[in-house]
């Protein structure tokens, strides 16, 4: 365990340039069920955005500056915001919380890493949460970063779980050296979605073997993994469904598209007949489903105008820009590919 706080360092780093080059694709829905066997580890070992929050909290304990320290019982209410932001974005889609989340920190550093630039705004917000993040440690990681939460409830039931040994001598070094203020004494196994898997009660931990990640089996944590997975691919398998490809016929000619939307580039096919559009079909896309799914109507507008002179969705601006854009690079028009100037998520 020795070695963890280096992979701590190295892998956002990587992570990151990968980000910025974008040599392998990212697929989120991989890192969702990792997080269902080892619990969130992109927060503890990917997300860039953790990554600076936790070197700069860092540097605050180094500085001396004084340490917002957040009681238990606040802790454990504040923790259940992220959550209730979660439902509201992949249950409901309002247009407040998706705008609110124009200005998430975790996501617009990425889209810094990519290149695209910030509205003052979501700069300014960034900003705040990093300048947080001198006094308070993963304060917005633990009560308000969307991603995390869905991370996080994937790994309720998790696989891999810290568990306390006969070994134990309840010192209490682990929770004091946690990240998200999780109560390990409480029970010999650590069930706590708050739980990162940063393995740092392992590694500060005095006594050999007294704490270890090990593999825990149950019907309770079957039916806890089914469940959480149903409701969070579930949301995004409903969001994700749209119109079959119409087959093509005698007369029909399909054209491709490409052009960036949100998080990279939007694929789609553009069936004509007789100079009609018939279908705008998106064939792949990077972006978010919550706010793709609300992007897409685009595509169905672009059919009933005939024409790509159309308005983009509202909280979807950038999707379904991409859409516009796509299409008309199938039909051959001129356009001007988007910068992304504001955003968490659009």
């Amino acid at each position: 365990m020795k070695h963890i706080k280096y992979l701590k360092i190295l892998l956002p780093i990587l992570w990151s340039a990968n980000i910025v080059t974008g040599v392998v694709p990212i697929n989120l829905t991989t890192i969702l069920l990792s997080s269902i066997i080892f619990g969130p580890l992109f927060c503890s070992f990917l997300c860039p955005f953790g990554f600076l929050s936790e070197a700069i909290y860092k540097i605050g304990r180094k500085i001396k500056l004084p340490e917002l320290k957040i009681n238990t019982k606040t802790d454990y209410y504040l923790k259940f915001i992220r959550y209730i932001i979660l439902a509201l974005t992949i249950a409901v889609s309002l247009p407040l919380i998706l705008s609110i989340l124009n200005y998430d920190p975790q996501a617009n550093i990425n889209i810094l890493l990519q290149g695209n630039i910030l509205s003052i705004i979501a700069i300014i917000v960034l900003i705040l949460f990093l300048f947080v993040s001198l006094f308070s440690r993963k304060f917005y990681c633990k009560y308000l970063c969307f991603e995390g939460a869905k991370q996080s409830f994937v790994s309720i039931g998790r696989i891999f779980n810290i568990t306390r040994t006969e070994h134990c001598v309840n010192c209490g070094i682990c929770e004091k050296k946690c990240k998200t203020q999780v109560n390990i004494l409480k029970k010999d196994i650590v069930t706590d979605p708050s739980c990162i898997t940063c393995l740092d009660c392992i590694e500060n931990c005095p006594e050999k073997n007294a704490i270890s990640l090990k593999p825990s089996f149950s019907m309770k944590k079957i039916i806890i993994i089914v469940t959480c997975s149903l409701v969070l691919f579930g949301s995004i398998y409903i969001n994700a469904l749209g119109p079959e490809k119409v087959a093509i016929e005698e007369g029909m000619t399909e054209y491709s598209g490409t052009a960036l939307g949100y998080k990279g580039n939007v694929d789609v096919s553009v069936i004509m007949q007789d100079d009609e559009i018939i279908q705008v079909y998106v064939e792949s896309h990077n972006d978010d489903w919550s706010w793709f799914g609300r992007a897409r109507q685009v595509a169905d507008d672009i059919v009933t105008a005939q024409s790509t002179d159309v308005d983009t969705i509202t909280s979807a601006t950038y999707s379904s820009q991409g859409i516009i854009n796509a299409t008309k690079d199938a039909l051959g028009e001129p356009f001007t590919e988007q910068v992304v100037t504001k955003r968490g998520h659009h």
